[in-house]
């Protein structure tokens, strides 16, 4: 990855056949010090994504819902925002995770008796590419993985 410094602790993992393609591992500091280790628009967004369903899940499990699962998902929301926000090593599981929540919503139609489909198509839709991004994405794999991929013909 260009820019990251040649001295430091660079683990590499074992070549992909197919596309040639290696995870280099790297420590923490190397990993936040980097200019790719700062939080970009599209990370201040998934924040926002978090917040914005804590809050919502919150409303729901206050005038609608009721029960312990909105409860336990407004945790895993509000510490998926906060983990994230801090660039900690847990907040894309984090963040996977609560997606998963709310595809799992989605399917069970927990939210159908009060009139909001098409809300919930949006928010499965949103949760869909916040979590992909999270997975895949070369920012999150550096923050919050340690790690970056080579592709073939690098160093």
């Amino acid at each position: 990855m260009k820019g990251m410094p040649e001295e430091g602790a660079f683990t590499e993992g074992r070549v992909d056949p197919v596309s040639g393609q290696q995870w280099v591992h790297v420590t923490r500091a190397m990993a936040l010090n980097h200019p790719q280790g700062r939080l970009n628009l599209a990370l201040y967004a998934t924040v926002v994504f978090f917040v914005a369903m804590a809050g919502w899940r919150l409303v729901l499990w206050a005038n609608v819902l009721g029960g312990a699962w909105p409860v336990i998902e407004v945790v895993i929301f509000a510490l998926a925002a906060l983990a994230l926000f801090l660039r900690a090593a847990p907040g894309a599981w984090l963040g996977v995770t609560g997606c998963g929540c709310v595809v799992i919503d989605f399917a069970t139609g927990l939210k159908t008796g009060w009139s909001l489909q098409m809300f919930a198509l949006a928010e499965v839709i949103m949760a869909v590419v916040v979590g992909f991004y999270l997975l895949t994405g070369a920012r999150p794999n550096l923050i919050y993985r340690h790690r970056f991929l080579r592709e073939r013909g690098e160093g």
